[in-house]
């Protein structure tokens, strides 16, 4: 005849997790505070530079970063026949990390990246973004600035490279700006 060999463990409480208590021994109920497990979880957005400064209790933290996008270029004046072009600036970088609060410290540091400014008219080249970090732990660095071009019947530009992240898990790099291309057509007379 089968036995039964199962254990009463209650049904615990509000605020209380099964908690499994070695082998060979039965679970029991206890506070989240005492299995060390997490029991909130707190978002920093920054938008402007500052300090981190972690939460009371905090065991971990997920820092995500990105750079300032760079900005496009000023093409040059131009006639009835002629054309000129920007290339459009390249995204910032990203970054991802995973950091123990030992790692952390009490604070660090925090630089947002800012975008870059447009080139003018005239054939100049837009700015390049800034870099975003948080102390020398994460960094995700800015999009290049887009080249502008001179005027000319066929206008061609490339546009600049993105940004790219490092100190994390996880880095990419932005996007490469799209280029700027413009010609005047002799038998049409249309620029496009």
């Amino acid at each position: 005849m089968p036995t039964n060999n199962s254990i009463d463990i209650g049904t615990g409480s509000s605020s209380q997790v099964l908690t499994s208590n070695g082998t060979g021994v039965a679970p029991t109920f206890q506070g989240i505070s005492a299995t060390g497990a997490f029991d909130s979880v707190n978002v920093q957005v920054f938008t402007s530079s500052g300090t981190y400064t972690p939460t009371s209790g905090m065991k971990y933290c997920v820092i995500e970063c990105v750079g300032g996008g760079g900005a496009g270029g000023g093409g040059a004046s131009t006639g009835p026949t002629t054309v000129a072009s920007g290339g459009g600036g390249g995204g910032g970088g990203y970054s991802r990390g995973f950091f123990s609060s030992a790692t952390i410290g009490a604070s660090q540091t925090v630089t947002i990246g800012s975008g870059g400014t447009a080139g003018t008219v005239g054939n100049n080249a837009g700015n390049a973004g800034t870099t975003t970090s948080v102390g020398s732990l994460i960094t995700a660095t800015a999009g290049g600035g887009g080249a502008g071009s001179p005027a000319s019947t066929v206008s061609i530009v490339n546009g600049a490279g993105g940004g790219n992240g490092s100190g994390g898990s996880f880095s990419c790099y932005g996007t490469t700006g799209f280029p700027g291309i413009s010609f005047y057509s002799s038998v049409t007379g249309d620029v496009q």
